[in-house]
């Protein structure tokens, strides 16, 4: 492919939302924006310059493009299994990234994600591997238990399982989502759980953003957890030790990876003064995380890792916002999908801050709780957590879903 400009070309790996914003923000740069996604028609690409109908995990097909438009930059802050793929080719090219391919592919694999926790002095879950669907001696570990694919992301093929006998069937499952051979078992931690958002610069570690997750059981699983929603605390609901442990956790991160300037983020179970880690990803988090975090602390972490590539100066200064917000996923039973009806009229009552679709008229949803059936997405914000989940209310109540007929379908989200 050839493509005819003056300007440096940036290569972007996935057209979701926040790699919408980032393409607008490269463009400002003076940016030829190239995007490649396999969908015909992702949210980022009516931004892009131009648009290429490929796999991001493709890596050899994705390195010749690059190398025939002689790319400058090849990215992608906010999509796991691409972001993979962008550090080899940008090691291949001598193009700039955050890290190494062998640092970022070793985070990908929950696996050696794990194993790098225990030798890293990063608490976590007591946990086995498993081969395929196949039971391992599990005496050591005690129910209820968790069983997960290592390559995917969100929620997708997790499943809680509470006795021996629906092991196997939970292994089966969540094996139906990788391409590996082997799964994790971990222990399931009784708590509540807490994305961190965090960005690294060579000599600290900031806090950015801390936020509540909110999950339903996947009714057409029965047993797979799947995030509704995510409710941002403010600093000050948390005491030292637990903040003190949070920072301690982000800075042995960032020790064990050798992390310089990058954005990251770690999911956690807390109970009590006890933090257990879940996971990490070396990257912005996912969903609404790029416009929530420079809303509640001031930084705009997508700006700044977008400067970390282009040699830019950085500027990190956190406030504190004491404004509680939530983020809410709406979904639906299966349907082909027309429009999320009385966003506006919401933003206008002001009970909902703001409305992010992810769905374009005619998507295909498949039904059920998971990530990619997210039609879209709306914050509401609050000084106190009954106004929060009043107005979480009243917008659900509200908001009205049809398909390409016009036909009423209902949200799931209680």
């Amino acid at each position: 492919m050839k493509i005819t400009t003056e300007k440096p070309v940036a290569i972007v790996l996935g057209g979701t939302n926040p790699h919408r914003e980032l393409i607008l923000k490269l463009k400002e740069q003076g940016y030829y924006t190239v995007l490649i996604d396999y969908l015909s028609n992702p949210p980022a690409k009516e931004v892009a310059d131009e648009h290429i109908v490929e796999s991001t995990l493709d890596k050899e097909t994705v390195l010749r493009v690059a190398k025939s438009l002689n790319a400058s930059l090849v990215t992608s802050i906010c999509v796991d299994q691409a972001h993979v793929v962008a550090a080899w080719i940008s090691g291949e090219m001598g193009l700039p990234n955050f890290f190494d391919f062998q640092i970022v592919s070793k985070v990908a694999d929950k696996m050696l994600q794990k194993e790098g926790m225990v030798h890293g002095g990063i608490p976590t879950a007591k946990f086995k591997i498993a081969r395929s669907a196949e039971v391992p001696n599990i005496d050591e570990l005690t129910f209820p238990l968790v069983t997960k694919p290592l390559d995917t992301t969100g929620s997708k093929g997790v499943v809680k399982v509470m006795h021996e006998a629906d092991l196997k069937n939970a292994l089966t499952y969540s094996n139906s989502f990788t391409s590996k051979n082997y799964l994790i078992i971990e222990e399931f931690i009784e708590g509540e759980e807490f994305q961190v958002d965090c960005f690294s610069t060579n000599d600290k570690v900031y806090l950015l953003l801390l936020s509540r997750k909110n999950k339903l059981h996947n009714g057409d699983v029965g047993k797979e957890l799947q995030s509704v929603g995510s409710e941002i605390v403010p600093f000050s609901d948390f005491n030292e030790g637990l903040i003190a442990e949070f920072q301690n956790i982000a800075t042995s991160i960032k020790k064990l990876h050798k992390l310089n300037s990058t954005p990251f983020f770690f999911q956690c179970i807390v109970k009590g003064s006890s933090v257990l880690v879940l996971e990490y990803a070396l990257r912005i988090g996912g969903g609404l995380s790029y416009k929530i975090i420079p809303m509640v602390s001031g930084v705009d972490s997508l700006g700044v890792a977008m400067n970390v590539l282009l040699n830019k100066p950085l500027n990190i200064s956190p406030c504190r916002n004491e404004f509680r917000y939530r983020t809410n996923n709406i979904y639906v039973s299966k349907c082909v999908f027309g429009e999320v009806k009385g966003t506006d009229e919401l933003i206008r009552k002001g009970i909902v801050e703001a409305y992010f679709p992810y769905k374009l008229k005619g998507a295909s949803i498949s039904g059920g709780l998971s990530s990619n059936n997210r039609l879209g997405a709306f914050i509401v914000k609050a000084t106190s957590r009954e106004e929060l989940e009043e107005k979480r209310l009243l917008a659900y109540q509200e908001l009205r879903v049809v398909d390409i007929e016009n036909n009423e379908i209902p949200i799931i989200w209680k």
